[in-house]
């Protein structure tokens, strides 16, 4: 791939190796470690809001069901 300039070399902490590995069938599989970079990422997880707190939210206001109809058509063969 570098000879036929596809990728390039690159030496950066957000650099990830390519790795073939051998499959069960004795073929090569392309994968990308992600090891290193993992390694340097701050994971931040947050929780999912309850998605009967969000409906209840929306109670009341514009109907979730009526939205799609409030986009206008400008194309008349679009309608």
């Amino acid at each position: 791939m570098v000879c036929h300039g596809i990728v390039e070399p690159a030496a950066s902490l957000w650099a990830s190796n390519i790795v073939l590995v051998k499959t069960k069938d004795g073929s090569l599989r392309f994968c990308v470690n992600y090891l290193r970079l993992n390694a340097v990422t701050k994971q931040e997880t947050y929780p999912l809001p309850i998605i009967d707190n969000c409906l209840t939210a929306l109670t009341g206001s514009l109907g979730l069901r009526s939205g799609y109809y409030n986009i206008a058509m400008i194309a008349e063969k679009d309608r």
